[in-house]
């Protein structure tokens, strides 16, 4: 069977030609997109298409655009390739089902786990809890004033405003443990 002579397609093929070289050319533009930092992301699960909520994990990136272009995409061309080998119609569906569903699982673990590795930069005053600093601006006693520490938070060394609810204020120099995050503020106390 000739690939390309259209008439002589049975009506699956055409069906799979309709299907991959759309999907193909999409495809192709995503990723071209993605290469230079213009990912035109249309999720489901929150993205252009609307605020659909389907939950956490791997199931928010198997209803993605891009894993269902690439499901359409795979499911296309193994259709038109199994039907190379003069596959019944049936035997052409299922690896072409089969096919896509693989590429549909693949996209959305791979979306997965890079959605997983991105790294906000935002800082947690949380994280700071329990961590020891060192104070640079003396802290006034009783919380009747704002001093300055430098402590190590989420891996950076941050100068950030503490008060202290002990009697007596902390001078300078004096190492600190955090024991508490009011109004982005830190709470500590001296560390013995």
């Amino acid at each position: 069977m000739l690939l390309f002579a259209w008439e002589q397609l049975p009506l699956m093929g055409k069906i799979y030609w309709i299907l991959a070289v759309p999907s193909t050319a999409i495809f192709l533009i995503l990723l071209v997109l993605s290469f230079f930092g213009a990912d035109a992301d249309a999720d489901i699960d929150g993205g252009d298409i609307g605020d659909v909520d389907i939950g956490e994990g791997l199931g928010g990136f198997i209803l993605s655009f891009k894993s269902i272009i690439s499901f359409v995409m795979m499911f296309g061309w193994a259709g038109i390739i199994s039907m190379t080998f003069d596959l019944s119609i049936a035997l052409t569906i299922i690896v072409a089902v089969i096919t896509g569903l693989v590429s549909l699982i693949a996209v959305a673990s791979l979306l997965y786990f890079i959605t997983k590795m991105s790294y906000s930069g935002t800082m947690n005053l949380e994280n700071s809890i329990g961590k020891v600093g060192s104070v640079i601006l003396r802290i006034p006693s009783k919380k009747q004033g704002i001093g300055q520490i430098q402590v190590n938070v989420q891996g950076s060394l941050r100068t950030l405003e503490a008060m202290t609810e002990e009697k007596e204020q902390i001078k300078s120099g004096t190492n600190v443990q955090v024991i508490d995050v009011q109004d982005n503020i830190l709470i500590v106390i001296p560390k013995i």
